[in-house]
């Protein structure tokens, strides 16, 4: 029961990080509403009233508080400082930004595929019960896990600095953070459910204890057992048939009770003889 529970939770939170990634590579791609929004940072110029709406592809240019009116032309990887009007405001940009921005662009693709394959993996193994399984979809989740986190750390960083340098050029400009980075949290925060619903359905497992159950070879076992021990206790030339004790044999009768344990003195130690008391009828 917690078992298929956490799996379902796990395969739930999964496809919801793989939708949130999706409007993510899909924001602004095109100039249609709910897509147009999609930015990670909004910039806004008070002197001319404009606001310039930053995303993964391009970039889109609205009123300020108001709907958006055009989209630029989508590029791979998109430098925000290449948008007009922030050109001229930084002309000179950072020197790791174009790197920046590509390795965004790259790490929000591999975390919408990642997402993806284990979501579509998990899929079909919710109802098996094993643990190796549920082990192998949380080492999946928490390397799409650390993936994701990568890529909210670097886009944080991008849109803090952007701002930061923008603003801090003129103070005629002002930003704030929009709505992409905040999908992007969200992601990371369904991943990290993920993870942990698919460690909880593999800690759910417990391996099954074997209760009663019987050798089928004891009888083999124990005749080994038994003639090892007789090899070992007893030597090989002592022929039990000529005991006085043999099991059957008339020898084998209860002793007087009058009778008494030969005594060896010291001196007949040294000699190795041995008194023995005559018994009595």
């Amino acid at each position: 029961m917690i078992h298929g529970c956490c799996s379902l939770f796990g395969t739930f939170f999964t496809f919801a990080s793989f939708i949130l990634h999706l409007f993510i590579i899909i924001g602004q791609l095109s100039n249609r509403p709910f897509l147009n929004i999609l930015s990670f940072a909004n910039l806004v110029d008070k002197s001319t009233n404009q606001q310039y709406n930053l995303g993964l592809w391009n970039y889109c240019s609205a009123p300020a508080n108001g709907a958006v009116q055009s989209c630029a032309q989508p590029v791979a990887a998109y430098n925000w400082y290449k948008t007009p009007g922030i050109s001229t405001v930084v002309p000179n940009p950072p020197s790791m930004s174009s790197g920046l921005f590509l390795a965004l662009f790259i790490l929000l693709f591999v975390c919408l595929g990642l997402s993806f394959i284990v979501w579509l993996v998990s899929m079909p193994l919710t109802s098996v019960r094993h643990r190796a399984v549920g082990c192998s979809l949380s080492t999946l989740m928490i390397i799409s896990f650390l993936a994701d986190l990568a890529a909210l750390i670097l886009a944080l960083y991008l849109v803090l600095s952007t701002i930061a340098n923008v603003t801090g050029a003129s103070s005629n400009w002002t930003g704030y953070a929009s709505n992409s980075l905040w999908l992007t949290i969200g992601a990371v925060v369904a991943l990290l459910f993920a993870f942990m619903s698919f460690g909880c359905s593999c800690a759910a497992i417990r391996k099954k204890q074997r209760k009663g159950k019987i050798d089928p070879n004891w009888k083999e076992s124990g005749a080994a057992v038994g003639s090892e021990q007789s090899a070992h206790g007893a030597p090989s030339n002592y022929d039990m048939s000529q005991s006085g004790y043999a099991l059957g044999s008339p020898q084998h009768q209860q002793q007087p009770s009058n009778y008494q344990t030969p005594i060896m003195s010291h001196g007949n130690v040294e000699s190795g003889r041995t008194e023995v008391p005559n018994a009595t009828a």
